[in-house]
């Protein structure tokens, strides 16, 4: 019989849907997939700074969406790499591993986000109901300048998308 790692599971089909849409170049946005539900973003930023990936020097862009009610991450997260170069070797050093945090987790996967460049995604997310003042920052997508400070995220410039403001409106009344 198969072991558990040799199984065929939903990330292969999921691998079809990620296929890059929108683009500012070559792949720098990344989605890595398996992240333990406990991860926070804090947590998550210490791994991946702790080898060698750093806000702002490498990472401009990141964002580990929350299962609001159960107050967990829903297992992935994505960020931007500040070039090529360094999403390629992000992916080098991460797909496959697994993360320290205790416990018995499956190896993280890491693919091409949808959305592709830094742009593509703050345009995504600006007019997302997660960019609302009653969402914490640990919970919204975050931006790095240069140094790895935290910048403010750029103001929507259109409506909230009603669909995630029901969400969000729910999930800030039912938390």
């Amino acid at each position: 019989p198969p072991t558990k790692m040799e199984k065929v599971s939903r990330p292969a089909k999921a691998k079809a849907k990620a296929a890059p849409v929108a683009s500012d170049g070559p792949e720098s946005t990344l989605m890595v997939r398996h992240i333990p539900q406990s991860y926070t973003q804090t947590m998550l930023l210490a791994e991946i700074e702790s080898k060698g990936f750093p806000r702002g020097g490498a990472i401009d862009f990141f964002y580990l969406p929350i299962d609001f009610r159960k107050e967990v991450s829903v297992g992935y997260c994505f960020l931007n790499l500040t070039s090529p170069a360094l999403a390629t070797r992000f992916r080098e050093v991460f797909d496959q591993t697994v993360p320290a945090s205790p416990g018995d987790h499956k190896p993280l996967e890491v693919c091409s986000a949808r959305l592709q460049g830094l742009q593509a995604n703050v345009e995504h997310f600006r007019n997302s109901a997660v960019m609302l003042e009653s969402i914490a920052v640990e919970h919204k997508p975050a931006l790095f300048d240069a140094r790895g400070n935290l910048l403010k995220f750029p103001e929507p410039n259109g409506q909230v998308r009603k669909k995630t403001l029901r969400k969000a409106r729910a999930l800030a009344v039912g938390a």
